[in-house]
């Protein structure tokens, strides 16, 4: 699956709310009080910004996993695996959809 976004490892700077990528160009900034309660609420937002495109790799390697367990599971005779198997995939699916910008696969 091509990607679109600026290629990883990102990194945070929770102080400053920014996020960097590997050459030292800002991918994003995020947003609230400097000085105030919520900057411990943008340094998280920053970490979390940072890790997205090993969350996406990782989701990505994992739904390749999991579709062989539900495929394993139903051809076994686990109906209700293979069903609990199947709504974790979709919903690894649209996330993968909503992270990349495109439709969700069916």
């Amino acid at each position: 699956m091509d990607s679109k976004h600026t290629p990883g490892p990102w990194k945070a700077s929770p102080a400053s709310g920014v996020v960097w990528d590997a050459a030292g160009t800002p991918v994003a900034v995020t947003s609230g009080l400097i000085n105030g309660p919520a900057n411990g609420e943008r340094g998280a937002n920053a970490c979390l910004i940072a890790a997205a495109p090993e969350l996406l790799k990782a989701l990505q390697a994992v739904l390749i996993d999991a579709e062989a367990a539900e495929v394993a599971a139903r051809m076994k005779g686990y109906p209700d695996i293979a069903a609990e198997t199947k709504a974790r995939i979709n919903a690894a699916r649209a996330a993968i959809a909503a992270a990349t910008g495109t439709p969700v696969e069916a």
